[in-house]
């Protein structure tokens, strides 16, 4: 999946690239591409990578750039786009079961505003749903070598996106990726070898293994926060 991933990059636009070969968001494409689902709103879909890769019958995107939406929608994606802010979604109450907000949350410095993303995620989630939040952790040893305290000051932590979350879901916080770019290069070589062969022998599950726990919260380049509602 890391090959094809990257292949629909390069056919859209690398600029749009996620930056990193090792990116949580393969993790969570990986993981949407196995679960069946009928329907599945992306908040902050940009040029919906995620939701191409997604196992369901009708697939929602939201994007505040209209760029971005241009890209999905000129690449052929099968899904609904809308350009939208974010932080008042034009969507209906309680209504999907299945919802992704993956690096869209952090973009907020105001609390307030991320606030108000929480509260649109909770007021258009159904009964029985499942949210799945991601964001990059930006007070891990990785980042704070390249950034000043006081911007570190109004990054978002994991544990305040829980807060939001946690009276009303199931809520399950993970880290990702807690090795640094030079340790993780060699490692590459999983774009290189056949799609048959990495599935035959799990690769990707084993290196999803590798890179995610819950010990990863504090280093680890991303969490992983995972909100369930029965």
């Amino acid at each position: 999946m890391y090959r094809k991933i990257y292949q629909t990059w390069q056919k859209i636009g690398i600029k749009y690239f996620w930056g990193d070969f090792f990116d949580s968001r393969f993790y969570i494409a990986y993981l949407i591409s196995k679960k069946k689902t009928d329907v599945i709103l992306d908040i902050g879909c940009g040029a919906g990578v995620l939701l191409h890769f997604a196992h369901s019958t009708l697939k929602i995107g939201i994007d505040v750039s209209l760029e971005s939406l241009k890209a999905a929608k000129n690449n052929g994606f099968k899904m609904e786009l809308i350009q939208a802010d974010v932080r008042n979604l034009p969507l209906r109450d309680k209504y999907f079961t299945n919802i992704l907000a993956v690096q869209i949350i952090s973009q907020f410095d105001m609390i307030e505003e991320r606030s108000k993303i929480c509260n649109e995620i909770k007021r258009v989630a159904a009964k029985h749903s499942e949210i799945l939040i991601a964001g990059p952790n930006k007070k891990s040893r990785h980042v704070i070598k390249k950034h000043d305290e006081l911007l570190e000051s109004s990054y978002t932590h994991y544990t305040e996106i829980v807060k939001y979350f946690d009276s009303d879901f199931h809520v399950k916080a993970e880290g990702y990726g807690p090795f640094s770019k030079i340790i993780m290069y060699p490692l590459k070589i999983i774009y290189k070898i056949p799609d048959k062969i990495i599935e035959t022998l799990m690769i990707e599950r084993l290196l999803h293994r590798l890179l995610r726990s819950k010990r990863f919260l504090k280093d680890g380049r991303s969490y992983v926060i995972f909100c369930k509602r029965s």
